[in-house]
């Protein structure tokens, strides 16, 4: 052996450093340790371990604090929780096998794809289209914003019977609801029917029949029979704008000084209306 001969004690005591320095390169312990520059090197089979009260920090316990940047070339493999308190960006794929919990705001600008159950226990904002190719149930209440109703269809029919055309009787009438929020709508009406008429009743008193959509009066064309009997059939649409509900009847108007004999059972006035509202 080379060198200069060691004496016992001197040699007994180099061997022990040799193996302290050993013992110390395969596993050391730092209170502090702090690297200005330059790269602090893991080889491939090593590791960091963040120790605390005898768990490492892949049982969930231990904390590794950075202030700076931190890069990961590989997989990363985190047993416990995680916070961040600032920005997060990843590039890459991000795959969470259990509960993701977001306290604050997140801002995805790719495509969000989930496999399983998604529930969204706050508000959820869309900024953009929302399209559904399944089955949509709703548990509550669907609220559109100001100028995204769809429009609203409503519609109501009733039938009258042995009334007498008396000047200004109102035969047959409805009054369809408006919904909150809606100042238009289109209103389709239809009357039809018949009324019998004694034949000696002069010319200047057959009555006219008139359908009103909320105060405008459309004349219903009539015919008479040889038997007496006045056809009725109109039909009519008008646009209304405003507040309140639909109103839609049919009245009678007949000359003044005419004296009409009662209605007949068989005097019969059928009225429907279809209304569709436009925010």
């Amino acid at each position: 052996m080379g060198g200069v001969p060691r004496s016992n004690d001197l040699g007994s005591r180099l061997d022990r450093i040799e193996r302290a320095i050993r013992d110390l390169q395969r596993n050391s312990t730092l209170n502090s340790a702090s690297i200005s520059e330059g790269t602090l090197t893991i080889r491939r089979g090593g590791r960091i371990r963040v120790i605390d009260n005898g768990s490492i920090i892949g049982e969930g316990t231990g904390v590794i604090d950075w202030a700076g940047d931190a890069s990961f070339g590989g997989d990363t493999f985190i047993g416990g929780s995680t916070p961040i308190s600032g920005d997060t960006a990843i590039t890459g794929d991000t795959e969470v096998s259990g509960d993701l919990d977001v306290s604050g705001d997140m801002e995805v600008n790719g495509r969000i794809d989930v496999s399983g159950p998604a529930e969204l226990t706050g508000n959820t904002h869309i900024g953009g289209n929302l399209t559904i190719d399944g089955n949509t149930t709703l548990g509550g209440t669907l609220t559109y914003g100001p100028g995204n109703r769809p429009d609203q269809v409503a519609a109501d029919s009733t039938n009258a019977t042995n009334w007498q055309a008396t000047n200004g009787a109102t035969i047959a009438s409805l009054t369809i609801p408006r919904p909150s929020g809606y100042s238009n709508a289109v209103v389709l009406a239809q009357a039809s029917g018949f009324y019998s008429a004694d034949l000696d009743i002069p010319r200047a008193c057959h009555p006219r029949f008139d359908l009103r959509i909320n105060g405008t009066d459309f004349q219903i064309a009539h015919i008479l029979d040889n038997f007496g009997t006045y056809w009725i059939v109109g039909t009519f649409n008008r646009e209304v704008s405003g507040s309140g509900n639909i109103s839609v009847s049919v009245r009678t108007v007949i000359g003044s000084g005419c004296d009409l004999s009662p209605g007949w059972p068989e005097n019969r006035m059928y009225l429907g209306a279809l209304v569709v509202f436009i925010e």
